[in-house]
């Protein structure tokens, strides 16, 4: 006999909130350590927005971004302005709102692998995920709202799309609106989207009410972004002075990127991560 559906749940719980103190108190020391490599100068472009938003600055909303596409930035800027309302400006109060945010992501992985994979996969992922190379927890406690903090929303995203590739459309509208937020949050959803999007109609998981809820949802999470485009309208698909598509004579190849990667992280991250991936 199968047990109720909510014992689960409730076995989950002790783990969960042991996985969740040990990350809180393992950011915590390495934030208090004194590392002068835990700060980058654009988290103060956040609190001086939050600065802006809070005091009444006479300057249209849209203009608050620190760029046009870069709405994950003012959304943290929005956080840092309550997170200084709180604990006042200081740069403990972006480090533990880089913390909520990674605790929010930690709680959408083990979601995502539990569901994929099983409860003791979570388990371990949520182990590696605390006591991951240096490197990577120093990039955790930055508070950007980039490209690492959107992994809240590609993991719910992930976890929304087995759902529906399963058939259970009851995901649908939150996948909508978690793939439209996450979109205004980071471009970087963009190709999740368009995969998920790919496989749903291939597999033709979903009824057309199921699709209509997911467009629904993408539209209506997509609001933000509607509106800065109807703001400052072409000046979100430029990227630091370049355009969407467009490549740049100076790019960098892909060489030059591992190489960089091989300076940064350090040889014993790299031995840290091959262990990871075996």
């Amino acid at each position: 006999m199968e047990a109720p559906s909510n014992v689960a749940p409730r076995r989950d719980l002790p783990p969960v909130l042991a996985l969740v103190a040990s990350l809180v108190l393992v950011r915590l020391l390495l934030a208090c350590s004194g590392s002068n490599t835990i700060e980058r100068g654009e988290e103060f472009v956040r609190a001086a927005a939050a600065t802006a938003l809070t005091g009444g600055l006479d300057l249209p909303l849209a203009r608050l971004f620190y760029h046009p596409y870069e709405g994950g930035g003012f959304v943290h800027a929005i956080l840092t302005a309550g997170g200084m309302t709180l604990f006042g400006p200081s740069l403990l109060t972006h480090k533990l709102i880089a913390i909520g945010w990674e605790v929010a992501v930690l709680l959408a992985g083990l979601l995502l692998v539990r569901e994929a994979f099983g409860r003791r996969a979570a388990g371990w992922f949520g182990a590696l995920w605390i006591l991951a190379p240096l490197a990577f927890q120093k990039v955790a406690l930055l508070n950007l709202g980039i490209h690492y903090q959107a992994l809240l929303f590609q993991f719910l995203l992930a976890w929304c799309g087995l759902g529906l590739l399963r058939s259970e459309p009851r995901r649908a509208l939150l996948a909508g609106l978690v793939g439209g937020f996450g979109l205004f949050y980071n471009y970087q959803l963009a190709a999740m989207i368009g995969l998920l999007g790919a496989g749903l109609l291939l597999t033709r998981s979903l009824s057309p009410g199921a699709w209509g809820r997911l467009v629904l949802g993408f539209l209506v999470g997509a609001l933000p972004l509607w509106l800065m485009v109807l703001a400052v309208g072409g000046e979100v698909i430029d990227i630091h002075g370049q355009t969407l598509g467009e490549t740049k004579p100076d790019a960098i190849g892909v060489g030059e990127v591992l190489r960089g990667l091989g300076v940064w992280l350090g040889p014993r991250a790299w031995v840290q991560l091959l262990l990871f991936l075996a």
